[in-house]
C-alpha cells in the first residue's frame, strides 16, 4: 500500500507541474491521451486511488 500511496504522490505533483507549466507557457493546451480511462471505471470496483486521480484532473480542469 505505501508504494501505491507514493506513486500516487508523485502522479499528483506530476499533473500538477504540468498544469502549472502549461499557466506559465500560456497560452497552451494539454493533450490527455485515454482521458476516459482516468474518468470511467474500467473494472466493477473503484479503488481509492481512482477516485484520487479523478479528483486531481477534476480540480485542475476547473482552474
Amino acid at each position: 500500500m505505501r508504494l501505491l500511496v507514493q506513486n500516487v504522490s508523485r502522479v499528483r505533483k506530476m499533473v500538477r507541474d504540468v498544469f502549472r507549466l502549461a499557466k506559465d507557457n500560456s497560452p497552451a493546451i494539454i493533450f490527455i491521451d485515454e482521458v476516459d480511462s482516468i474518468t470511467t471505471a474500467r473494472f466493477d470496483t473503484e479503488t481509492g486511488v481512482d477516485r484520487e486521480l479523478q479528483r486531481i484532473l477534476m480540480e485542475l480542469l476547473n482552474q
